[in-house]
C-alpha cells in the first residue's frame, strides 16, 4: 500500500489498460518526495495503535480482482476550492485569497497564515520535518520572502506602494502570529535597514539580507509544488494535493497507506474510484484524523 503514496498525478497520456492504482513510470508519474520526508509519515499510523488493532475488522486490507483493488478508506473531505499553484505564491496579489479562510487553522491551532506557508512546504525542508531553518525563528524565512516578493513586484511596476501597504494591511489582522509585516513595519525595516546599512556604507546589504532569505523559501516551494497546488477540503483542511485535482475529488487516508490520497469517481465504472495522487494534508499526516471511531468503508479502485 505504500508505493500508492509515490503517485504524483494523472497529467500525462498514461499507457492503455493501466490501472490508476499502478504507477506508469514511462511518463514519470512517480515522485517519492512525501514518502522520503523524515521523520516519516505516517497518516493511518493509529489503525496500528495496540487497542485498534485487537478489533479483527480493522485488519489492513488489500484484495485484487482483476484489474480492480478493494481497500479501506476514511474520506477526510471533498475538494472544495482549488487555491494556490507554485507560481501563485510569487504573485503577493494573491496572498489576499488567504483573508477568505478562518483565522484559525483548527486541525492545528496555528494560524492560517503560518498553516499556508507550512503547507506550500508540505511542512519539510531538505525532507526533514516540520519545516524549520537554522539561525532563523519560526516565520521568518517566510517573511522575508514576502517582502522581497513585494519589493521585487513594486520595482517591476506589478504592484504599487498603495497596494502593497493595503494587502500588508489586511492580511497582518489575520496573522496574529506575525509571520507577515504590516505596512507600519515594513516602513520601519526600510527605515532602520537604510540608516544601518548607511552607517556600514553598504545601502544594499540589508536587502540582500531579505533576498537570502526569500531565495531559501522560494527554492523550497519550487521543489514542495513542482506538480502540486494547495487545495481546500469542504471540512477546511489546507491540502497540497496534484495540479489536476478538481472540485469534488476525495481526500482519503487508506488503510495501510502511510500518505493521503485524491479520489475521483471512475468516469466509466461508477462501482470503483481512480487515484488522482499523493497529497501532504496539513495536521493530519501522523495519523491525528484517525481514532477508534474512524469510519472506514471498503472501495474499489481502477
Amino acid at each position: 500500500m505504500t508505493i500508492l503514496g509515490a503517485i504524483c498525478g494523472r497529467d500525462k497520456e498514461r499507457l492503455n489498460d493501466l490501472p490508476s492504482w499502478a504507477i506508469d513510470f514511462l511518463v514519470g508519474e512517480s515522485d517519492e518526495k512525501l514518502l522520503a520526508v523524515q521523520p516519516s509519515f505516517e497518516a493511518s499510523s493509529n489503525i496500528y495503535d495496540t487497542a485498534i488493532r485487537a478489533a479483527s475488522h480493522l485488519t489492513p486490507m488489500c484484495y485484487f480482482d482483476n484489474h480492480r483493488l478493494l481497500v479501506r478508506s476514511s474520506v477526510l473531505g471533498k475538494v472544495s476550492a482549488l487555491r494556490w499553484t507554485r507560481e501563485d505564491i510569487f504573485d503577493a496579489n494573491l496572498l489576499m485569497q488567504l483573508e477568505t479562510l478562518p483565522r484559525l487553522y483548527r486541525f492545528t491551532g496555528e494560524s492560517i497564515v503560518e498553516a499556508f506557508w507550512r503547507t506550500s512546504l508540505a511542512n519539510s525542508v531538505n525532507r526533514q520535518y516540520p519545516a524549520e531553518w537554522p539561525n532563523a525563528a519560526s516565520g521568518d524565512v517566510f517573511r522575508s520572502f514576502v517582502i522581497f516578493t513585494i519589493f521585487l513586484m513594486v520595482s517591476l511596476g506589478e504592484l504599487d506602494i498603495p497596494r502593497s501597504f493595503w494587502i500588508l494591511d489586511q492580511l497582518a489582522e489575520i496573522d496574529p502570529d506575525g509571520h507577515l509585516p504590516s505596512s507600519h513595519q515594513l516602513e520601519l525595516i526600510g527605515q532602520e535597514n537604510y540608516s544601518e546599512a548607511t552607517r556600514r556604507g553598504d545601502t544594499s546589504q540589508r536587502v540582500d539580507d531579505f533576498q537570502h532569505q526569500s531565495s531559501i523559501f522560494a527554492d523550497a516551494v519550487r521543489t514542495s509544488m513542482t506538480q502540486s497546488r494547495i487545495v481546500e477540503s469542504d471540512e477546511g483542511h489546507l491540502a497540497l494535493a496534484p495540479k489536476s485535482s478538481q472540485i469534488g475529488d476525495s481526500i482519503a487516508i487508506l488503510e495501510g497507506c502511510r500518505i493521503p490520497l485524491v479520489l475521483r469517481p471512475h468516469p466509466q465504472d461508477s462501482t470503483s474510484f481512480i487515484i488522482i495522487g499523493s497529497a501532504y494534508i496539513h495536521g493530519v499526516m501522523y495519523g491525528e484524523a484517525i481514532s477508534s471511531s474512524t469510519e472506514w468503508k471498503e472501495i474499489w479502485m481502477a
